[in-house]
């Protein structure tokens, strides 16, 4: 049977428990309440397996399941856990997840630009939507594209020694699309304007993409999305 983290969080209390009547000096009186926190991460961790078994249930999403609980687990209690236990390494570890795979559907605009439809875990969602798609509009071409993300988590033998990492910055906005309608692409200034529709960055627009605001009207927008606006280069 596999060792999970709370199993490691309970022996490790106990064996703090155990060895508590005989510390003495400044660290007397610290192995009960250490133990309690290591029985109570125990208890959240075995929360958090339960509450993502919950949300991803089907078998291709354990990829999912796995990043989350991997994410919410409390690696000082852990550390604190492996070094009672005297199974520590001393060195950095790694430890790689299961890729998370995705199928986004997508359907080729007129001006030959491919538009987002959905996404989903399961092919055969993807599938459903490029079919429904084509019923709706035959001429239209359809496409299923495969995203998959991996995942490596690595520990650092000595955290206090080392720098402050430096936090990852987010793509900026660019655009705001509609999920009820594929066609509609926003630029920033007349997307804000609107409700229902989702932001975009760069990184969704690798074909980049035209503002259609005014397309049936004389008040046509046309503005390349991925070039900002004035206004937007002095945010």
């Amino acid at each position: 049977m596999t060792e999970t983290p709370a199993d490691e969080y309970r022996q490790a209390a106990a064996e703090l428990r155990d060895v508590a009547p005989l510390i003495d000096g400044p660290l007397a009186g610290l192995a009960d309440p250490v133990a309690d926190w290591l029985d109570q991460a125990a208890k959240h961790h075995e929360a958090t397996v339960i509450g993502a078994a919950s949300v991803w249930q089907r078998p291709d999403e354990a990829a999912y399941r796995d990043a989350f609980v991997t994410k919410h687990t409390d690696r000082a209690a852990l550390a604190v856990a492996r070094q009672v236990l005297g199974t520590t390494t001393g060195q950095p570890e790694t430890e790689a997840h299961r890729p998370c795979t995705e199928w986004i559907a997508e359907v080729r605009e007129d001006d030959g630009l491919w538009m987002y439809l959905g996404s989903d875990p399961d092919r055969t969602v993807a599938e459903k939507r490029c079919a429904s798609m084509t019923r709706r509009h035959p001429d239209a071409p359809t496409r299923i594209v495969r995203k998959t993300t991996t995942y490596t988590v690595k520990q650092l033998a000595d955290e206090a020694q080392q720098p402050t990492p430096a936090v990852a910055e987010t793509a900026p906005i660019v655009a705001y699309r509609d999920p009820n309608n594929p066609r509609v692409l926003l630029c920033r200034e007349h997307g804000e304007q609107w409700q229902g529709v989702v932001p975009v960055t760069s990184e969704d627009l690798p074909d980049g993409g035209i503002c259609t605001f005014g397309r049936l009207s004389s008040l046509t927008c046309g503005r390349d999305v991925l070039i900002p606006a004035p206004a937007e280069e002095t945010k």
